[in-house]
C-alpha cells in the first residue's frame, strides 16, 4: 500500500487514494486542480491532511488534524515542509502531470477517475469500496497483473498446443511459456501516461 510516513503528533501515514481526492475536490472552493494556488497555512493544511489521513481513521475531525499539526510545528516542523511532504506524497502516489520540466499539475481527475471506473467495470470488476480505497498507481499496478496473468494464460495453451503437435524449437527442445511471451521488457509508468494506459487497456 503506497503510504509515506510522517511525524505529526506520532509517526502516520499520508495516502491519498481515490476517496481521498474525490473529497479533496469537492471540499476545496476550486476543485482539485487548484490546489497548488492554496495559502500556505494552517486553514489550507488541515483540509489537505484530513484527507490524506481519514484512511487511519474515517471519524477524523478537522480539528483533530489541525492538532496533530500544531503540534509538529511545535516540535520543528514549519507549514511549508508539510505542504513539501504533501507534494511528494500525490506525485508518489500518481496525482501528478508532469506536463513541462518546469511546471508541474494536478491531472484532470475527474477524465482519469472516469478511465479508471471503466476499466475497472471491463477488467478488474473490484468493488466500489475496494476500487475507491486505490491509489492510482496502485490501480495501475493492478492491470499491469492482469494483463501479464492474461499473457501467461495464453501463452500457456499456446505452449501446450505446439509441445501436444510434436512441434519443437531447434535442437529437439520443446517449447516453454516464456517463448510466447512478449519479448518487450515492462517499464515503470509516469504519471501522465496513466490516462494512455487505461484508454488503452483493451487494445
Amino acid at each position: 500500500m503506497y503510504s509515506t510516513l510522517l511525524f505529526l503528533d506520532r509517526p502516520r501515514h499520508l495516502r491519498y487514494d481515490i476517496q481521498a481526492v474525490v473529497d479533496l475536490d469537492q471540499l476545496l472552493p476550486e476543485g482539485f486542480k487548484t490546489i497548488f494556488k492554496m495559502s500556505a497555512n494552517m486553514d489550507s493544511l488541515k483540509i489537505i491532511f484530513w484527507a490524506g489521513l481519514k484512511h487511519e481513521n474515517k471519524d477524523l475531525t478537522f480539528d483533530e488534524v489541525k492538532g496533530y499539526i500544531t503540534h509538529a510545528i511545535e516540535q520543528g516542523t514549519t507549514i511549508e515542509k508539510l505542504l513539501e511532504m504533501f507534494t511528494r506524497t500525490i506525485w508518489d502516489q500518481g496525482w501528478l502531470s508532469k506536463s513541462q520540466e518546469k511546471s508541474v499539475n494536478p491531472i484532470d481527475i475527474e477524465s482519469l477517475i472516469l478511465q479508471m471506473e471503466e476499466t475497472n467495470y471491463k477488467l478488474l470488476h473490484l468493488t466500489p469500496k475496494d476500487f475507491y480505497a486505490l491509489t492510482p498507481q496502485e490501480f495501475i499496478k493492478l492491470v499491469e497483473f492482469w494483463n501479464e496473468h492474461d499473457n501467461r494464460n495464453t501463452a500457456l495453451i499456446c505452449a501446450t498446443i505446439c509441445n501436444a503437435m510434436g512441434a519443437t524449437k531447434t535442437g529437439n527442445i520443446q517449447f516453454t511459456v516464456e517463448d510466447f511471451l512478449p519479448k518487450t521488457k515492462s517499464k515503470s509508468q509516469t504519471p501522465e501516461q496513466m490516462k494512455n494506459i487505461l484508454m488503452g487497456a483493451f487494445g
